[in-house]
């Protein structure tokens, strides 16, 4: 920062004393080395839909479990028939999984112990969950479900590193949420049902989004249309209202909101000078680049 120490000409160096404090700037070059949107990202329309997909994903995901929930509460779907279902969708998606990352589809044996002890551990707490909260009001239970299932889409991880990410926090709370539907329901087996749907849903789908997004981009774009669309039938079959309603509000998120960031991009201002922190970049002597010059929008400048 710029202050009243005499100084013909000081450098920015630390090799050498030159009389003054390290953090000195001479008083007539401070404000000429004010440089600003140096190395400044800037994206377009396109992008900021693609970074809304993740987002739209999730929320997909947690309308499509409470629909799930809804249609065993009224009697439109059987316990058999969810855990069918959800058992041959783990599978096909589980071998999709392993064909990305892995040389190849037979599970390992590793694998099939988790699927057994989720199963029978689920199945065998299944008569607990479904007595567990019957003393507590239906009220007070949706309450907490839907503090949960919020908790779930605000720190979930959406591929950007941030302080409130918590994978494992997600998940619990996801999982949460479903302990405390499943003893709305009228049998155990229901309980069970609703507990394999979850793990399905919230723990095997994260890491499967994760390699389609790296290993096939262009069909990561897709799956979150055809999410909307998924959920946008289940919904019309409770309410049409609704369902107008869902696909609206995904719009803004997916379409209003990055038009909105692309837009205020114009405004964006980063300054840079000689009062950044400096620093320590890796050296490679292959190099022939230089480092960036006043830093860049994430961070200061490197030595």
């Amino acid at each position: 920062m710029a202050n009243s120490h005499p100084a013909a000409h000081s450098r920015r160096i630390l090799w050498k004393s030159q009389g003054t404090p390290d953090n000195h700037t001479d008083d007539d070059v401070f404000l000429r080395e004010l440089r600003t949107n140096v190395n400044l990202r800037t994206y377009r329309f396109s992008e900021a839909v693609t970074g809304s997909a993740v987002l739209i994903q999730q929320i997909c995901l947690v309308i499509f479990f409470t629909t799930i929930y809804a249609f065993m509460l009224e009697g439109r779907l059987s316990a058999w028939e969810v855990i069918t279902g959800f058992s041959v969708t783990l599978v096909a998606l589980h071998l999709v999984y392993r064909s990305l990352t892995q040389d190849r589809l037979a599970p390992s044996r590793k694998e099939l112990h988790t699927f057994l002890v989720i199963y029978g551990f689920a199945f065998g707490i299944s008569p607990i969950l479904s007595t567990l909260t019957k003393s507590v009001s239906t009220d007070t239970i949706y309450s907490m479900v839907a503090g949960m299932l919020l908790a779930n889409l605000a720190v979930h991880d959406y591929g950007p590193r941030a302080m409130v990410v918590s994978q494992a926090f997600s998940l619990n709370a996801a999982f949460a949420a479903a302990v405390c539907l499943a003893s709305r329901l009228s049998s155990p087996l229901d309980a069970f049902a609703l507990i394999i749907a979850a793990a399905g849903i919230f723990g095997l789908w994260p890491p499967m989004r994760s390699a389609v997004k790296e290993k096939r981009p262009r069909h990561f774009v897709w799956i979150a249309p055809a999410l909307v669309l998924a959920d946008f039938l289940l919904i019309a079959v409770i309410s049409r209202f609704f369902a107008v309603l869902f696909v609206l509000f995904l719009a803004g998120i997916g379409l209003l909101c990055p038009a909105l960031f692309v837009y205020l991009q114009r405004y964006k201002t980063t300054i840079h000078g000689p009062w950044d922190e400096a620093v320590i970049a890796p050296f490679d002597p292959t190099s022939t680049t230089p480092p960036p010059v006043g830093g860049t929008d994430d961070g200061p400048t490197p030595l």
